[in-house]
């Protein structure tokens, strides 16, 4: 074997693992966004609309906005209630939902 065979297999080794350990990791995330999506829309959504926004979502600022827009919609349908649509972190929400929503339709 080369010099550069040996060099080269600690490093594939390390992008092996990593992969492994960060597609399961990845997955969860995208399932909880997807399932949180799913709950929130009560109906409007359908689970590969969801999959399909949270696999666009490339920020986690805009992913825990998105997290706290769905919270606050499965919260209020559980009251009977809607959410309080002046408050600007569910407006920046519902803009976000709005942005990665068209990119999946």
């Amino acid at each position: 074997m080369s010099s550069v065979g040996k060099r080269l297999t600690p490093v594939a080794l390390a992008v092996a693992v990593t992969a492994l350990v960060a597609v399961p990791a990845r997955t969860g995330w995208a399932d909880a966004f997807s399932d949180a999506c799913v709950a929130a829309g009560a109906g409007m959504f359908e689970a590969k609309d969801c999959t399909c926004m949270g696999g666009k979502v490339a920020s986690d600022d805009d992913r825990a906005n998105l997290m706290a827009f769905f919270q606050a919609n499965i919260e209020a349908t559980k009251s009977g209630g809607k959410p309080d649509e002046n408050d600007p972190k569910l407006q920046k929400g519902f803009a976000l939902l709005n942005d990665y929503l068209g990119k999946c339709m």
